[in-house]
């Protein structure tokens, strides 16, 4: 009987994501629908554009370093169109705090923090109470989103690590 109790919040919780995010996904279904039928069933339709937009795509791949940043470029700015069109992610899980902690320390110029004087009532997951106060992880994410931290929002440094991403498996497939 404990198991049935303990499960019942996870039931909610997740109908009541589904319900929220569903009609959204009902909303798009229709169009997603006609698109990949008039994809499968007149092929030709598309051709004008997409022969267009090989065009462009072939003049950018004949010098390798153009086509590493037109890869980033790209990437970045369709990170930021997401990011205006669903907003900006709120953290939502322990390891996400713990991340933007890192970045807030690194963004004031620390290492660590300085434990609190009542620090067992603030202990948390995923951080570091004792000997100082800090992220239990490596410093590389933080590092990133302090970057984000320092030029307006931590996003931002989300947005620079996807583009550099995408450029460093550019360059990669390139080779």
């Amino acid at each position: 009987m404990a198991a049935d109790a303990t499960l019942l919040p996870v039931t909610e919780a997740t109908i009541s994501f589904l319900a929220r995010d569903g009609a959204e996904i009902f909303f798009y279904a229709p169009l997603i629908c006609i698109l990949v039928a008039i994809g499968l069933f007149a092929p030709h339709r598309g051709m004008p554009w997409f022969g267009k937009i090989e065009g462009i795509l072939a003049g950018l791949t004949q010098n390798k370093t153009r086509a590493v940043a037109s890869v980033g470029l790209i990437s970045l700015t369709i990170v930021v169109i997401l990011t205006a069109v669903s907003g900006v992610p709120v953290p939502k899980v322990d390891d996400e705090f713990s991340y933007l902690l890192a970045a807030d320390t690194f963004a004031h110029g620390r290492l660590t923090n300085p434990t609190h004087p009542m620090w067992r009532h603030f202990e948390t997951f995923h951080t570091i109470q004792q000997p100082t106060y800090a992220s239990r992880y490596p410093p590389g994410q933080g590092l990133i989103l302090a970057l984000g931290q320092t030029l307006a929002h931590p996003i931002i440094g989300v947005w620079l690590s996807t583009a550099l991403a995408c450029a460093a498996i550019c360059w990669m497939l390139m080779g």
